[in-house]
């Protein structure tokens, strides 16, 4: 039978950080509330004495239970809770597989790497869900280069523009030939993507690439993308389209490409 005590004695617990009282309401509170309070509480206190009991409750019958114990470990960042928060990628509550995946992020464990990219690659997967394995990929960084290399390939345009956006935050070489390609894809989402992600890894190789985007590309956010990129890379070479794309029939194409003009009249490459 579970133990009953008042919010407000879990609330002073919480406090106190009160890490064991915390545990015995976690486990064994009547009131399904607390207990989910008690998770709640070990998550903001981080004290890793508590990882064990919260992958215990990650596959409590409650769900709610479930959802804020899989945040609350992401908060501890324990790798003992890599493997469980895995598993929970196949609950059958959206909102605990959300916050799994939150979690597996701000652990940053490179095994999350390959599961991650499941979910990504998964198109029976909620567009949230898919959303959140990619910026979590983002957060992991370095390990998650390679395969999001090989999710540019993929025939799905949803998982080759998550890629491109997540290489862009992670921000390594590595990817700007891969980028550089994806410039020229079929989709509007994919080029601009990449387009944006040249911001940040762009080098003298991705100008000329994006000289001929922002000559060409039908989508005006993306003329607007490669316009900034172009303006941080900073090369001259793209001084005479970026004086071109002045005359864009949309506003902010005109505005990013005069910041971009300003920036390598300043500081350009010869």
């Amino acid at each position: 039978m579970g133990i009953k005590i008042s919010i407000e004695k879990v609330e002073a617990m919480i406090s106190r950080r009160d890490i064991r009282g915390l545990i015995k309401v976690l486990l064994n509170a009547e009131d399904q509330n607390l207990r989910c309070l008690a998770a709640i509480g070990l998550g903001d206190i981080g004290n890793r004495k508590a990882t064990e009991y919260l992958i215990r409750v990650l596959e409590d019958e409650d769900v709610e239970l479930r959802r804020v114990s899989a945040e609350a470990l992401g908060k501890l960042k324990d790798f003992r809770a890599v493997e469980p928060l895995i598993k929970a990628l196949e609950d059958g509550d959206i909102d605990v597989r959300f916050y799994a995946i939150g979690s597996l992020g701000d652990i940053n464990d490179p095994i999350a790497v390959k599961p991650l990219i499941e979910v990504l690659e998964n198109k029976d997967e909620d567009d949230a869900i898919r959303m959140k394995a990619r910026k979590m990929l983002g957060n992991i960084g370095s390990p998650a280069i390679e395969p999001l290399i090989r999710c540019l390939e993929s025939k799905d345009y949803i998982v080759r523009w998550y890629a491109a956006l997540s290489l862009g935050e992670i921000g390594d070489r590595r990817a700007e030939a891969p980028l550089i390609k994806a410039l020229m894809d079929d989709s509007k989402e994919v080029r601009g993507g990449a387009a944006g992600a040249l911001k940040y890894i762009g080098g003298p190789e991705a100008v000329e690439p994006l000289i001929k985007c922002l000559e060409s590309d039908e989508s005006w956010i993306n003329r607007k993308l490669v316009a900034v990129s172009l303006g941080v890379i900073k090369d001259k070479r793209a001084l005479e389209q970026l004086t071109r794309a002045l005359n864009d029939k949309i506003d902010d194409v005109k505005v990013a490409a005069r910041e971009a003009l300003k920036n390598i009249n300043q500081c350009g490459r010869v």
